[in-house]
């Protein structure tokens, strides 16, 4: 591999990406905010002009820069379809439809450059079907990458090869993902709707089922449905209206075709679920697109108030607040785990719609393996990139207890996945545990645990510390001082100071000299201390990077000092050329 990650036998200078709409301008900028030239290629000239005009002035930014944009060119598929000759990776984007993806990679075939890498786009139409009559070289250079919307933004990427798909590019594809494009990879089994779309449709049926029929309101629902049970601020119906209902129900009809072996499928065609959806769409009430879905936003340039859909009369109405105590109560609970496990046991309309919810969709996920991944830690990442939830299904049935969880389960009549009970009864009690300080995962085909894969971004002589909490408290600093002792006194090149979190660090509640003596630590340390940010980066822990020898942040870094005049103070008084 060279110094970005990439395999030497394979190389990337030019990306084709054919598809200009929401998804396809996505891409495209993405891939040019990672350095790279890039062809955007639509039907007309007057397409996919409009298109990158909106890409250039989507909000929230799909370019890093103003400038950034410039490495994109614009065409269409008449005049400038010989660009796609010059592609050393082409993604194809174009609308969900079979027969158009596999007669737009017929006309790909005949005019990509021997070696380049083409990939199809959806959301989960069949990979290898799309490719089926293609020669057997194009084959091993085909596969399928999934980007969530909006791309820049979304941290999963699903990679979806075929069993034609050289394994080499394969890891290419995913080394590039993770390395070039910043991406969280998964690598997918060729099954409908891969990982994320497979569990996210069942789940958002299941709840939307109990909440039709239980006489919840959009508000209850999406005040539950959100970070109180760990998931994106969105809820469940701000989703829908973000995705767009007539983009859901298609999804959600394709599925169902799909998957006749699956014993949860019937969710998807739930009579009140199909009344409402096909209300609104005959309505044109398609979401934030249209102005109007299950909330209602005013008139451009109209200072009203957003309305909300009545569930019982499908009209619109004035916002209600939920009248729901242990919402509020629940919230001030800080750990996921300990949020969900107060929530499950309240006797209200929040903890009837979280034991539904969560209940059957943990058992859902439990039954899909082996068929949508081998490994419980590619359903669990897929969820938490790609959804942003707090925690994947498995990693909430740890949070819970598994056996404790699958008691109750079984006591609301839900059927538990054979292989969850064979583990408990082999004495195995929880999903993941930690071996040697490397995680590890229960998988079921061996009936034992099995090492987590990783990259190895930090050297032997380089130690690695991981900022695990979301403020700089005294535990965490003192743990940093021990870790520059043990470097400065050992024989190790340097720190890195680093995390996995969504946020880096969001400050501190210590004192202005506590703080500044640790800090100083890092700032006069003997060996190099680099500190690698990602996410919101404020207070102390934008301190903490400029105290560093060196920042090497990620792309979505947001680095502010607070305004606290004690820290204003620290910076000034403590600052030296860098």
């Amino acid at each position: 591999m060279n110094e970005t990650g990439e395999c030497m036998s394979y190389r990337f200078n030019r990306v084709v990406v054919i598809g200009s709409g929401t998804m396809g301008g996505g891409i495209a900028a993405h891939v040019a905010n990672a350095g790279l030239p890039v062809y955007l290629l639509d039907i007309s000239s007057t397409i996919v002009s409009a298109s990158f005009d909106r890409l250039k002035k989507s909000k929230p930014p799909s370019f890093f820069t103003p400038q950034t944009a410039e490495l994109v060119s614009v065409g269409n598929l008449t005049d400038n379809f010989s660009w796609v000759a010059e592609g050393d990776w082409i993604v194809e984007a174009i609308v969900e439809n079979l027969q158009a993806k596999r007669e737009l990679v017929a006309r790909i075939e005949q005019v990509r450059k021997p070696g380049s890498i083409v990939s199809s786009n959806t959301s989960g139409l069949p990979i290898g079907v799309i490719a089926a009559e293609a020669s057997a070289d194009f084959k091993k250079h085909f596969l399928g990458t999934h980007f969530f919307n909006p791309p820049r933004y979304m941290k999963l990427l699903e990679v979806i090869p075929t069993p034609d798909t050289d394994p080499r590019i394969t890891e290419f594809i995913r080394t590039f993902g993770e390395n070039r494009l910043g991406k969280g990879v998964v690598i997918c089994k060729d099954t409908p709707n891969f990982i994320a779309n497979r569990y996210g449709s069942i789940s958002a049926a299941l709840a939307l089922n109990y909440i039709y029929e239980n006489g919840y309101t959009v508000e209850e629902a999406d005040a539950i449905m959100g970070p109180l049970i760990g998931r994106a601020r969105t809820g469940i119906f701000r989703l829908q209206d973000l995705v767009g209902l007539d983009v859901s129900s298609a999804v959600a009809d394709n599925l169902y075709g799909l998957i006749e072996h699956d014993e949860s499928r019937e969710v998807l065609r739930n009579p009140k679920l199909r009344e409402i959806r096909t209300t609104q769409l005959e309505r044109g009430r398609l979401g934030d697109k249209t102005g109007g879905g299950f909330y209602q936003k005013p008139a451009k340039g109209k200072k009203e108030d957003i309305l909300s859909l009545d569930l019982e009369t499908l009209e619109y109405r004035a916002r209600r607040e939920p009248e729901i105590p242990s919402i509020a109560e629940a919230m001030k609970i800080k750990s996921p785990g300990d949020r969900l496990r107060f929530i499950l046991k309240q006797d209200d309309k929040a903890g009837a719609l979280a034991r539904h919810t969560i209940y059957n969709s943990l058992a859902y996920a439990a039954r899909r393996i082996p068929e949508i991944s081998d490994q419980i830690v590619n359903v669990d990442r897929a969820v938490r990139w790609g959804f942003s939830h707090e925690l994947g299904p498995f990693e909430i049935w740890d949070a819970l207890g598994v056996r404790e969880t699958v008691a109750n389960m079984e006591r609301q009549k839900i059927v538990v996945a054979a292989w969850v009970k064979e583990m408990l009864a082999s004495g195995h009690e929880t999903f993941y545990r930690y071996e040697d300080g490397r995680l590890s995962y229960y998988d079921p085909s061996r009936q034992a645990y099995r090492q987590e894969r990783t990259t190895e971004p930090i050297g032997d002589e380089v130690l690695f510390f991981e900022l695990l909490t979301t403020t700089l408290d005294a535990a965490a600093l003192a743990s940093l001082c021990d870790a520059i002792d043990t470097v400065e006194n050992g024989n190790y090149a340097g720190l890195v100071i680093a995390n996995q979190a969504t946020d880096f660090c969001l400050g501190s509640d210590l004192g202005v000299k506590e703080l500044q003596d640790a800090l100083m630590r890092v700032r006069f340390s003997a060996k190099p201390v680099i500190v690698a940010p990602a996410g919101r980066t404020l207070g102390a822990g934008a301190v903490l990077s400029m105290s560093a020898t060196a920042i090497v942040a990620a792309a979505e870094t947001y680095m502010a000092r607070s305004e606290s005049a004690a820290v204003k103070r620290w910076c000034g008084e403590s600052s030296r050329p860098r």
